[in-house]
């Protein structure tokens, strides 16, 4: 019986610790949202940016682009 005992305890201790790290973590992600609407505009805004930015300098993907794009007007001009 005291082996159960401890065992249940254990779980215990166990889920309420990581009920509490989940928490925290939660609380510090609210922390670091921005709070504004215009901050998060400009967030995005700059995300969205440097996303294109760096997806547009890689040369293997736009020949990959280019080629794709090729393939379909060859497809299209098929039909």
């Amino acid at each position: 019986m005291k082996k159960r005992e401890n065992y249940l305890k254990a779980r215990r201790d166990k889920l309420v610790a990581l009920k509490k790290q989940a928490r925290n973590q939660r609380l510090e992600m609210t922390k670091a949202r921005p709070s504004s609407a215009r901050n998060v505009a400009e967030a995005t805004m700059q995300g969205k940016q440097d996303l294109e930015n760096s997806q547009a300098t890689d040369p293997s993907i736009l020949q990959v682009r280019k080629a794709l794009a090729a393939r379909l007007r060859a497809e299209v001009v098929r039909q």
